[in-house]
């Protein structure tokens, strides 16, 4: 709980929404009652993501969270909730967020999954800004993901509904 917490500001954490994973999957930890959702993503089995997503995010990717878990907990292999999720954006049982919104990833321990690459690597604590079907070209970004220059935006999922401009915090 602690760590999933440590990925939202002061501010937002007495009343944030908390999961956290148990041998079914994430289990409700505290009920929340201003619309922010805390967990620890592992979006890839060796990442370790706190994140604290608005209610926007909460509705969009909160729920894609909550199956991947429940899934990895039944023992299906990864290759299979991949397509099983994307099935999932394409019947529309998941959806990209509805509006631009903040997912806050500021806790200082994180790893997560260089999609360019598909290495697991520490990252640091960013801001994630919804921005459905976006990409780097329309917002003038110089170069898509984790390649691009230090402490610079960029963006994930471009051109998807799930697209994120990512910003670096030092």
């Amino acid at each position: 709980m602690a760590l999933a917490l440590s990925a939202a500001p002061e501010h937002l954490r007495a009343d944030a929404k908390v999961y956290a994973l148990g041998p079914r999957g994430y289990e409700l930890v505290a009920p929340g009652q201003n619309g922010f959702t805390c967990l620890v993503e592992r979006e890839h089995p060796q990442t370790v993501e706190p994140v604290c997503y608005d209610s926007v995010g909460s509705a969009a990717f909160v729920p894609v969270a909550l199956a991947r878990a429940a899934a990895r907990a039944a023992g299906r292999n990864e290759g299979e909730i991949r397509r099983e999720i994307e099935a999932g954006y394409r019947s529309g049982r998941f959806r990209g967020p509805a509006r631009a919104g903040i997912a806050y990833m500021l806790a200082a321990e994180q790893s997560v999954r260089d999609e360019a690459s598909g290495e697991i690597i520490r990252y640091v604590p960013h801001l994630m800004f919804y921005a459905p079907n976006a990409t780097s070209a329309a917002l003038g970004l110089e170069s898509p993901g984790l390649a691009a220059p230090k402490g610079a935006p960029f963006l994930i999922y471009e051109g998807d509904p799930r697209a994120m401009v990512i910003v670096p915090v030092h």
